[in-house]
């Protein structure tokens, strides 16, 4: 039992220098996964990200990607492989924990348009998370409104 309870400690202490990191390379090729629900296969379909930590899909196929070290929202085509980002946005503060947090859009995005962002906002070691709500024209945001100021 004591052995048992050795390596699993052994183990436990491993594990952090062992997942894969969001920056890590992907392999250019797909590559499959098995997983207990089937095969899985991986493909790189849009190179430049920067950490993305949120993704949104758009009705038309496009998506929302938040960018966590570059602070920045980009509307990516993953059909084809283009990115652009949003311009309209204010500047994100990004450290630490501090940058952006999520994008949802609202439940009758097809009515209205309306697209939710939360980030940080403010200063280094000096900010405060908001939740702010814009519509997409092209590739800009246009009736910027803030919602909540934490």
């Amino acid at each position: 039992m004591k052995r048992i309870l050795a390596l699993a400690a052994g183990l436990a202490m491993l594990a952090p220098a062992l997942p894969i990191r969001a920056d890590d390379p992907v392999p250019a090729a797909a590559h499959q996964f098995q997983s207990l629900d089937g095969p899985i296969v991986a493909e790189r379909v849009l190179d430049g990200l920067s950490q993305p930590v949120a993704i949104e899909f758009l009705p038309d196929g496009r998506a929302l990607v938040l960018q966590r070290d570059r602070g920045l929202v980009t509307l990516a085509d993953f059909r084809n492989g283009t990115k652009v980002d949003v311009q309209g946005l204010p500047k994100l503060v990004v450290f630490s924990d501090a940058g952006v947090h999520d994008v949802e859009l609202h439940p009758e995005y097809a009515e209205n348009g309306w697209i939710y962002l939360s980030y940080s906002e403010g200063e280094e070691h000096h900010s405060t998370v908001v939740l702010d709500r814009f519509r997409l024209e092209g590739e800009r945001a246009v009736d910027r409104q803030r919602i909540f100021t934490a």
